[in-house]
């Protein structure tokens, strides 16, 4: 959420405060059990979520545009694009996983889209491996290393 708060403040020259303080109120929303939020209603139509200037990507682009790398947002483009393969009965496989950044994503061949085949990757190999704990935890540690690199975090 901090890339995107980021890349709207510098679009749009609003006070970083003021979007974090939106991203803590949307966090506590998201963690209240009295709203019954499942992850799966939240995580549900990958197609849209993935369309070319809809959430994931919408927001990857802004960022990009912005100068600002989307490293979380890439992780979680990777997450989603494991469950769009899944909820369209394609198999997991790099190739698909870059058929859909290209066709659904309008992400051909772009660092965008290997940023996100990383992360995907990472995601088939905690599903071959059974250890998706394992694998979780080093998807994030190596989004936060890559994020620190960019100066992000």
């Amino acid at each position: 959420m901090m890339e995107s708060a980021l890349a709207l403040s510098a679009r749009y020259s609003m006070p970083l405060p003021d979007l974090h303080y939106h991203i803590r109120d949307l966090l506590l929303r998201f963690s209240n059990r009295a709203l019954a939020d499942t992850c799966a209603r939240v995580g549900a139509d990958t197609e849209r979520k993935l369309g070319s200037q809809d959430r994931f990507i919408g927001a990857l682009r802004c960022c990009t545009e912005e100068n600002i790398t989307p490293v979380f947002i890439s992780v979680g483009t990777a997450a989603a694009l494991y469950c769009h393969l899944k909820e369209i009965g394609s198999s997991q496989s790099r190739d698909n996983a870059r058929a859909v950044l290209r066709d659904t994503c309008s992400l051909a061949d772009s660092a965008q889209a290997e940023r996100i085949l990383i992360f995907y990757d990472m995601l088939l190999q905690g599903e071959h491996s059974g250890d998706r704990g394992r694998i979780f935890t080093t998807i994030i540690k190596d989004a936060s290393e890559m994020a620190q690199v960019e100066g992000i975090i």
